[in-house]
């Protein structure tokens, strides 16, 4: 490759995460460890890999596996299967209509800060600060209080 093709490219737009590092790639640095997402060719697919990525790197954790095989149960599954087991008993009058709008809150704002799509034998016992933003787990988050339970169950 010739000198003048190896000049690093200008961000595609001021907005743009990534930096353009002298290898040819797209990279971050998260952490204090430069991590790379893509080549300079394709700043779309870096973008999208970073966004896709980074949310472990940023926690001070290693990324998890991104491929998901057809069958492996994630969050959003195990979500939606607790739903309609308690939407059922919510039409047999087992359980109130209160108590099965708190359960699907509490699941949507499980779902979106752990992540929809992540593994169930992916999540790791660090995800509960990820949901509750604190050590006192996930009777605090669950809970739906604004104040920790010291006395968890």
């Amino acid at each position: 490759m010739a000198q003048a093709d190896r000049r690093k490219p200008k961000k595609p737009s001021p907005s743009f995460p990534l930096a353009a590092h002298p290898n040819g790639q797209w990279c971050k640095k998260i952490c204090g460890r430069v991590r790379f997402f893509g080549v300079w060719t394709d700043p779309e697919a870096a973008v999208q890999r970073y966004y896709a990525q980074a949310g472990d790197p940023h926690a001070g954790r290693e990324p998890r596996s991104s491929t998901l095989s057809p069958d492996e149960l994630t969050v959003k599954n195990v979500c939606n299967e607790f739903l309609s087991w308690q939407k059922g008993k919510l039409g047999a009058g087992e359980v109130g209509a209160r108590w099965f709008e708190d359960c699907r809150t509490i699941l949507k704002n499980f779902a979106r800060r752990v992540g929809k799509q992540h593994s169930v034998d992916d999540l790791r016992p660090e995800d509960s600060d990820t949901a509750c933003g604190s050590r006192n787990g996930w009777v605090y988050f669950l809970s739906g209080s604004r104040t920790p339970c010291n006395n968890p169950l």
